[in-house]
């Protein structure tokens, strides 16, 4: 099949993780379209999957959607929502490795921590903020209780990091200990062009590859705050005169966008503009 990858060649875990989540991105999107194709490949990217539905062969090319959106960190600077997200998650890697290090003492213990100034330690700093964490925990696991202990003040000889950057921590022990993933549904005052343009620009520019009877763009907005779109409309896109002039003149014949969170895939269509194939989660 064309576009079809050689599984023969090493892969990096990077490589493998995004192709597993486009190939979930595919069968999600699949289903609320409620079309079962006869066979679901992972691309030689490009593209990113190829499907065969109906007896066609179509190439699927993905790309996440991301805000421009910034917050402030300090009187004079500001960041990107991507970066703030970015610099937690890798924090928070550094904290469960430290914390394996650990008795099981600490998996009781609720922790919330204030930074100061919305920013978390220097990337190099991670480590050593994490061991001094959980050294930290380990000290005042002893005196706590079921009720929420707040500390805001640290040892600077014993604790720089968590003094440099802290404003407080709050501890609890907990009896039930429950464990799991949240989705997130980020409110947004509403998308603007410009982010979809910027997010589908390098696609467009692609050069469709031969052999394929269509090409499709999916384009998915997922829970954090920095790649969710909010609820968006047809009435909303159709109004996007440059973006839809763009798809136009672009590779592909029809694009989705697709919302997980909200149940939502919205689909364009080359002649037919937009159409709404997904219904919205409906919130009481």
């Amino acid at each position: 099949m064309p576009g079809a990858t050689d599984m023969t060649k090493p892969r990096s875990e990077s490589q493998d993780k995004k192709s597993k989540r486009e190939l979930a991105e595919v069968e999600s999107f699949l289903s609320i379209l409620d079309v079962k194709p006869s066979l679901i490949l992972e691309g030689s990217d490009p593209p990113d999957t190829v499907i065969t539905l109906d007896g066609k062969s179509i190439a699927v090319e993905h790309t996440a959607f991301h805000t421009s959106g910034t917050i402030r960190v300090s009187k004079d600077k500001t960041v990107s929502l991507r970066a703030v997200e970015s610099a937690w998650e890798q924090l928070s890697d550094s904290i469960s490795v430290a914390r394996q290090k650990h008795d099981h003492k600490l998996d009781s213990i609720n922790c919330l921590l204030y930074f100061r100034d919305q920013k978390v330690p220097p990337t190099s700093k991670h480590m050593q903020f994490a061991e001094e964490l959980c050294r930290f925990v380990k000290t005042e696991e002893p005196n706590l209780s079921g009720s929420e202990s707040v500390f805001s003040e640290f040892n600077k000889g014993e604790f720089p990091q968590l003094a440099s950057s802290l404003r407080k921590v709050s501890l609890n022990k907990i009896s039930c200990y429950i464990t799991g993933h949240a989705t997130l549904m980020a409110g947004s005052v509403g998308l603007h062009q410009h982010e979809l343009v910027s997010t589908c620009e390098k696609k467009l520019a692609w050069d469709r590859p031969e052999g394929f009877d269509e090409a499709w763009l999916l384009i998915v907005s997922n829970y954090r705050t920095s790649e969710t779109m909010g609820i968006v409309t047809v009435e909303d896109l159709e109004g996007f005169m440059d973006f839809n002039e763009s798809l136009s003149h672009g590779p592909f014949d029809k694009v989705f966008i697709h919302q997980p969170g909200f149940g939502q895939l919205l689909m364009w269509e080359d002649n037919c503009g937009w159409s709404d194939k997904g219904e919205v989660v409906k919130w009481l």
